[in-house]
C-alpha cells in the first residue's frame, strides 16, 4: 500500500481560493452551468468577470465568440489558462510581431476589449469549439489577473499614461509631459537631455495648438526610432529600436482606434 502524506496548508491564499471555486464549480448542477452560459456584460466589470471564468477553465486551446445582438464582435482564444489571442470582428489585423511580454498583450488586449464595451451593446460568450490550427493564438499571452489590471487602469488612467505603460519596457528612453504637472523621464543622460529640449517644445506646442491625438515619428541615428505621442495637453517621447517601432504603433492603433494619425519626418 502506498503512504499517506499528512495534509499541508496551502500558503498560497489565492491558489486556495481558485481551488475552491473550482470544486464550487465541480459541484454545481446543470442548470446553473447553463445559467453561467446566458449571462451578459455591459461593462468592464461584468465582461471581465465571464472572461476571468472563462480563461481559469481553458486547459486545451478552445476559441469563443463575443456575440452582440446575434453578431459576432469578436473572437478569443484561449489555452493553458491565459487568452492567447483576441482579435475584432471587420477590423484587419495588422502584420506585425507578437507582443514581447504578457504584460504587453494584456494592454493591447484590453484596449480591443475596451474599444467592445465602448459601443454600449449587450455582449455575451458562445463557444467556438477547440482551436486548432492557425488561430490558436500567439505566443504572447495574458492571465486573467494580467488582463483585468490592464483593463482597470485603462478605466482610471488617461490614454496616454496607458501608451506609455504599454511602451516602457522597450522603451531606450522616454519622457513624459503631463499638461498639469511636472516632467518625469528616464533612460541614458544624453539621449533624455536630447529629448527633454525637444519635449519641452512639443508641449508648449500641445498647450496652444490641436488638442487632437497625434502620433509623429522621427529618425535617430544607429537605427533608432523616435515616437512623439500628443494628447491634449499631455506629450509624450519614447525613443525606440527600430525594430520595435512597429509593435508600438500598433499598440498606439489600439488604444486610439487610429490608423492615419500617424506621421514620419
Amino acid at each position: 500500500m502506498g503512504r499517506m502524506m499528512p495534509a499541508r496548508r496551502m500558503q498560497d491564499c489565492d491558489a486556495a481560493g481558485r481551488l475552491r471555486q473550482k470544486l464550487v464549480r465541480l459541484s454545481a448542477d446543470a442548470a446553473e452551468l447553463r445559467a453561467e452560459r446566458d449571462e451578459t456584460a455591459t461593462d468592464s466589470a461584468s465582461l471581465m468577470r465571464l472572461l476571468t471564468r472563462e480563461i481559469d477553465d481553458a486547459v486545451l486551446p478552445r476559441s469563443l465568440a463575443l456575440m452582440a445582438q446575434g453578431q459576432e464582435q469578436g473572437r478569443l482564444t484561449m489555452s493553458n489558462r491565459r487568452l492567447a489571442a483576441l482579435e475584432l470582428a471587420g477590423v484587419a489585423q495588422a502584420d506585425v510581431p507578437q507582443p514581447p511580454d504578457s504584460d504587453t498583450a494584456a494592454q493591447i488586449h484590453a484596449e480591443r476589449l475596451k474599444r467592445l464595451v465602448g459601443r454600449g451593446q449587450e455582449l455575451s460568450l458562445r463557444c467556438l469549439g477547440l482551436a486548432t490550427g492557425t488561430n490558436r493564438g500567439g505566443a504572447a499571452s495574458c492571465s486573467a489577473r494580467q488582463l483585468a489590471a490592464a483593463l482597470l487602469a485603462l478605466d482610471t488612467e488617461g490614454r496616454l499614461e496607458g501608451l506609455f505603460r504599454a511602451l516602457r519596457a522597450s522603451a531606450l528612453a522616454w519622457v513624459m509631459c503631463p499638461g498639469g504637472g511636472d516632467m518625469r523621464k528616464g533612460g541614458p543622460e544624453d539621449l533624455v537631455a536630447c529629448m527633454t529640449g525637444l519635449a519641452e517644445d512639443r508641449a508648449s506646442r500641445c498647450q496652444v495648438g490641436s488638442k487632437a491625438p497625434c502620433c509623429t515619428i522621427l529618425s535617430l541615428p544607429e537605427a533608432r526610432r523616435l515616437l512623439i505621442a500628443a494628447d491634449g495637453d499631455d506629450c509624450l517621447l519614447v525613443a525606440l529600436r527600430e525594430a520595435d517601432l512597429a509593435q508600438a504603433m500598433q499598440v498606439w492603433r489600439e488604444m486610439y482606434g487610429q490608423t492615419d494619425s500617424a506621421r514620419g519626418a
